[in-house]
């Protein structure tokens, strides 16, 4: 029996399988870094907005937008149509 037809197709399933694990691989790390970039970004912009509300400016910067946007509506509201 001649078995080179079978070990041939046996090798290329071989390097088939072993292409797509390393692109899995890939994947997988890639996946991971930017998990680790998210929770690092989350963790900063809580960082900052726990420090606002700590120091009350947050509030402070909400109340001046407030005050702004009624400016702009009342100076709307004036304007000649």
């Amino acid at each position: 029996m001649n078995f080179s037809i079978a070990w041939q197709k046996l090798n290329q399933i071989g390097q088939d399988l072993m292409a797509a694990l390393s692109n899995m691989v890939f994947e997988i790390v890639v996946l991971v870094l930017f998990v680790v970039l998210a929770r690092g970004v989350r963790a900063g912009v809580r960082r900052v907005t726990s420090k606002k509300e700590r120091l009350g400016s947050g509030l402070a910067l909400q109340q001046f937008h407030y005050r702004a946007l009624d400016n702009e509506i009342a100076l709307q509201s004036q304007a000649p149509a």
